[in-house]
């Protein structure tokens, strides 16, 4: 039986019209189409083998056509990897701490990511001042917002927070990069500064913001201006900004994500059930992930001998997924044995 199984895992598996400024899905900015991978568990087990976005959790499925399952309002950005398509749905390889399984989803709540390293224009799109420049780099992940002139207007999180516009073919749907890098050194003297701390494009009140200090807390310090302004400059694997701080006036306000409030009501575990256990969309179905170390699930009989319906928290809240055994201490396993999460 438990090679049947590990068979059936094998086998599984707008124009421009100036100055009309139009919403922007993200699949309206990636030209880049999604190629299916050979094997959607290769997905689960090795990040490597297919390329990574980022997804806003919202409405999933296990399977194109089932009733599916929401997230919760405001549920954080999740690192996925692409899988497969089919019309306006992606199939993506989620990686938890504890679990392994492919979704659906819409194709517009991918993120975009940056194909090569471009400049971010202000709304002006005009060229940018003479030393002052925002630069994200390929890789770099990104919300877009707006469409305008063969542009679109992006937000960027992360250390910092960036507002502005890229060339729409500077987009694309995928990459192989993994995590950026945290904050270069450079040798200069930094300055410590506090969340919603703006970089500007001058030493006026006024000017125009390049960037507000996101997750970061200290900036690299270029030259002491007066007894109020530095010029700075913040580089890391996915940006780079050279501008000005004042150490005066008071901080912007962010849009970076925040986790649910209340969160979701997380399960009641009822049962440990081992590592590698495999995870089914529903009875009789084909496998679609695993659990990764033994967890504690609430689990309870299905209305089919044989198999159980079993549940974990995810993204998207408590979530149930189907498991097969004869009894609750025989789950079947339908991947090698992992070790625990560290």
């Amino acid at each position: 039986m438990r090679a049947l199984i590990l068979v059936a895992v094998g086998c599984g598996a707008a124009a421009p019209v100036a100055p009309v400024v139009t919403p922007a899905t993200v699949g309206a900015t990636r030209p880049v189409a999604i190629r299916a991978s050979m094997d959607p568990f290769a997905a689960l087990g090795d990040p490597i083998v297919v390329a990574s976005s980022t997804l806003v959790p919202g409405s999933a499925h296990f399977e194109p056509g089932d009733s599916g399952f929401d997230a919760p309002p405001g549920a954080m950005p999740l690192d996925v990897g692409i899988v497969d398509e089919q019309g306006t749905l992606v199939r993506l390889a989620v990686r938890l701490d504890h679990a392994r399984f492919l979704v659906w989803s819409e194709r517009d709540r991918l993120f975009a990511i940056v194909g090569r390293d471009v400049n971010v224009d202000g709304t002006s799109f005009g060229p940018p001042v003479e030393h002052v420049e925002v630069v994200l780099h390929a890789g770099a992940r990104v919300r877009p917002l707006a469409r305008k002139q063969g542009r679109t207007q992006i937000r960027y999180f992360g250390a910092i927070e960036v507002d502005g516009w890229v060339p729409d073919d500077a987009l694309t749907d995928r990459s192989k990069r993994g995590t950026a890098v945290g904050q270069i050194p450079t040798g200069r003297p930094r300055q410590l500064v506090t969340p919603g701390t703006i970089i500007r494009g001058e030493t006026k009140w006024a000017s125009r913001e390049l960037a507000l200090m996101a997750n970061g807390y200290n900036v690299d310090i270029v030259r002491r201006l007066d007894d109020e302004w530095l010029e700075v400059e913040y580089a890391d694997g996915d940006v780079l900004v050279h501008g000005f701080v004042s150490q005066r006036l008071p901080p912007g306000s962010l849009h970076r994500p925040h986790p649910p409030d209340p969160p979701p009501t997380p399960i009641s575990p009822t049962d440990m059930v081992p590592n590698a256990t495999c995870l089914y969309p529903r009875d009789q179905g084909e496998p679609i992930g695993y659990l990764v170390g033994d967890q504690r699930v609430e689990l309870a009989a299905s209305d089919r001998l044989g198999w159980w319906k079993l549940a974990i928290d995810t993204p998207w809240g408590p979530t149930t997924f189907a498991a097969r055994g004869a009894t609750k201490l025989e789950l079947l396993p339908c991947a090698p044995v992992l070790p625990p999460a560290p």
